[in-house]
């Protein structure tokens, strides 16, 4: 939930910075991060009805982050901020980890 509330404000704001706010794009980020919740929801009873002990759940929470903090640092980068590359690549490799 952190990670989503940093990407939205961080999209929002690179869309201020940029003179580019548009209410349709915000109202989309918003039911992006609410199909995540789902994601997140739907992987908890998988890993019920799988008996699992939260092994689904957390694969799944690692990926939306790894795709949150993804996104952040693109917003980041749309206001001239640079991020260190360390961080993009942490953040390709637990995705692409994850989304085996």
């Amino acid at each position: 939930l952190i990670a989503m509330a940093i990407d939205y404000l961080s999209g929002v704001s690179q869309a201020f910075y940029n003179s580019n706010v548009n209410s349709k794009v915000g109202f989309k980020g918003f039911l992006k991060k609410f199909g995540i919740i789902l994601l997140i929801c739907l992987s908890v009873i998988l890993d019920k009805i799988a008996g699992s002990t939260g092994l689904i759940r957390t694969w799944a929470i690692y990926y939306c982050v790894a795709t949150e903090g993804i996104s952040i640092t693109e917003n980041l980068g749309k206001m001239n901020i640079l991020v260190p590359e360390f961080i993009k690549e942490k953040l390709e490799q637990l995705k692409n980890k994850e989304g085996e």
